[in-house]
């Protein structure tokens, strides 16, 4: 054991001794020399070979503008956030809205007003044959008010009729107006009246009794285009009974 600490001891020294040999042979003069390059000098940055790292000056490197990534377009942006948000953004709400009541759509009317609003009182005018079934053929003018008041269904009118033959003949009564759609009425009509016979038809008593059926066509207006037929007789209240029929074209204007 003593051999061999004496071994490690005697080689330790000789190793001491290789490196103060070593050390004394490496020796550096730090002393500045004029035309020597330096190992840590600046070299000037023109001076560096070409196919070097830095190709470029680093003076004009710090001369050119930095170059900055261009950001994203705005509208782009605000897409995005949009797709981003549209889920979650809430319903759109109208505050202090006043609120509107809504309005049934109207119904255009075309054609006259419909009959069960009722029509107006009329003037009706009337012209045609009188006595046309028999011998004593004359020509006749009716003039006629007829009112609009309803009772029921029956309207009271009263006329007065002329003929060529000098023949007059007052008369009132009532009548109904049955309505065929908007357009077609149907005038049944019963009235008596005074007659007198003039130059014309002896129809065998003073008081005369008429009957007659009336068709028209309603203008938009209301006022009617009409043909109508009757029929005057004294019903038998005495012997002589000859009775005549008339045919007539009447106007009706409305009074309203």
């Amino acid at each position: 054991m003593r051999k061999i600490t004496t071994v490690i001891a005697v080689a330790l020294s000789l190793l001491m001794v290789n490196a103060d040999a070593s050390a004394g042979s490496n020796t550096y003069d730090l002393t500045p020399r004029p035309n020597e390059q330096r190992p840590f000098a600046r070299v000037p940055a023109t001076s560096l070979p070409l196919g070097s790292y830095c190709q470029t000056p680093i003076s004009q490197i710090a001369q050119e503008p930095a170059v900055v990534p261009k950001p994203v377009a705005e509208n782009t942006l605000v897409v995005l956030f949009g797709l981003m948000t549209a889920s979650k953004s809430p319903p759109i709400q109208v505050v202090n809205a006043s609120p509107t009541t809504p309005v049934a759509p109207q119904q255009v009317s075309v054609g006259p007003t419909p009959p069960r609003n009722g029509d107006p009182s009329f003037i009706t005018i009337s012209g045609g044959w009188y006595d046309i079934f028999d011998n004593e053929q004359a020509g006749e003018l009716t003039v006629e008010w007829r009112s609009n008041k309803m009772f029921g269904i029956i309207k009271p009118f009263a006329g007065a009729m002329i003929t060529s033959d000098s023949a007059l003949y007052g008369f009132g009564g009532i009548l109904t107006d049955i309505y065929f759609g908007r357009r077609i009425v149907v005038s049944p009509s019963i009235a008596v009246g005074l007659y007198e016979d003039g130059d014309g038809k002896d129809l065998g008593s003073i008081i005369e009794f008429r009957s007659g059926l009336e068709i028209g066509w309603r203008f938009d207006n209301r006022s009617r285009l009409s043909a109508a037929i009757y029929h005057i007789s004294n019903a038998s209240i005495v012997d002589q009974n000859p009775g005549t029929e008339i045919i007539s074209i009447g106007y009706s204007f409305s009074l309203q």
